[in-house]
């Protein structure tokens, strides 16, 4: 076969890139959680300027014929009372999207994490189910080195899986599935993880052949102006520790009083570590809300955490817990004005 002339090559890129630019897309957005926090420890109060996991994203698609396209994404943590995190450590991927459903490469929640992520209205902010519904990084992780797919959904049925690859032979593993279903007005989730030699996305430090593992789940219910949702967590072997068992749960209300105001409330609590005594903690947190628009509101909200004598489980958000360390017995509480502001 004659090889085509480099010309006529040259000729024929242009069209062709003109026509692949017509098929792509791509936007950015974020999200700026900030607020103004008084946090006791326990011991006394201060004052502070916190940034809840504020971020900001890119992220596009590429049309690739047969009902095919690329995705990808890459999303940023924006510290506005720091200076902020590394490009990308938020969900940050390439994949897959199709009729059979979504493929990811990269980093990303899993889908134990997102039980709680998307049921809980003190996300991010003070109250937040992770004060207690979680233990360390090790299971609301974003992991890195993972694969995941998710089902498309078939009568109101998702499911979703991911898998952290090892990444050497000293590296760290991790599995997680979850399943979602909605039936008039109702959403259940559900989701299983096991870990191998890993404790947080990043540390390998459970020995070869221990194994921890967790069960989530979560349900939520609208009728109207009243949304009603509960979790229940079972945690196994924590930290590869046969018999070292936890559980955990999470029930509260959003009542929208008028199309502008939301008044929320929630009780979080745990027993705590089976073989750990006084180990258990209850949180009981409340907020009210005015939406100037659905992409900018602002809030009030309150939390206490009530710790057994051997616990300290904060109150306050993801924006705080580096800031307010609770003492150990102690009972933390935390107020907060602020602000979200959606792009």
């Amino acid at each position: 076969m004659r090889p085509i002339p480099a010309a006529i090559v040259f000729l024929l890129l242009p069209p062709i890139s003109i026509a692949a630019a017509d098929r792509a897309d791509w936007s950015l957005y974020g999200k700026a959680i900030l607020s103004a926090d008084w946090a006791d420890d326990g011991d006394g109060g201060s004052f502070y300027l916190a940034s809840h996991n504020s971020r900001i994203g890119f992220r596009g698609n590429y049309d690739l014929g047969n009902d095919l396209e690329a995705i990808w994404q890459i999303e940023t943590r924006i510290g506005f009372d720091d200076s902020g995190d590394p490009f990308g450590t938020r969900n940050t991927f390439a994949g897959i999207r199709g009729p059979f459903g979504t493929v990811r490469l990269g980093r990303h929640d899993t889908p134990f994490k997102e039980v709680v992520t998307e049921i809980d209205p003190f996300l991010q902010i003070i109250g937040d189910s992770r004060n207690i519904a979680w233990l360390g990084s090790r299971f609301n992780i974003r992991a890195d080195n993972i694969i995941r797919y998710d089902s498309p959904p078939v009568k109101g049925i998702r499911l979703s899986a991911l898998y952290k690859t090892p990444e050497g032979e000293q590296g760290s593993d991790l599995l997680s599935g979850g399943i979602e279903c909605l039936w008039r007005g109702v959403r259940l989730t559900a989701a299983a993880e096991i870990h191998g030699k890993t404790l947080s996305a990043g540390a390998d430090t459970l020995s070869d052949g221990d194994r921890e593992y967790g069960l989530r789940v979560a349900g939520i219910w609208s009728g109207g102006t009243l949304e009603v949702f509960g979790l229940f967590e079972s945690l196994a072997d924590i930290g590869g520790v046969c018999g070292a068992d936890r559980l955990a749960w999470s029930a509260g209300a959003v009542l929208d009083a008028t199309d502008a105001i939301a008044v929320s409330a929630k009780y979080t609590g745990t027993g705590g570590v089976r073989t750990l005594e006084d180990t258990g903690a209850g949180m009981i947190a409340g907020m009210a809300d005015f939406k100037f628009t659905q992409k900018a509101l602002v809030f009030l909200a309150g939390a206490v955490t009530l710790n057994g004598e051997a616990a300290s489980f904060g109150s306050t958000g993801l924006g705080d817990w580096s800031k307010v360390i609770p003492l150990v017995g102690s009972d933390p509480w935390t107020m907060s004005l602020g602000l979200i502001v959606v792009f």
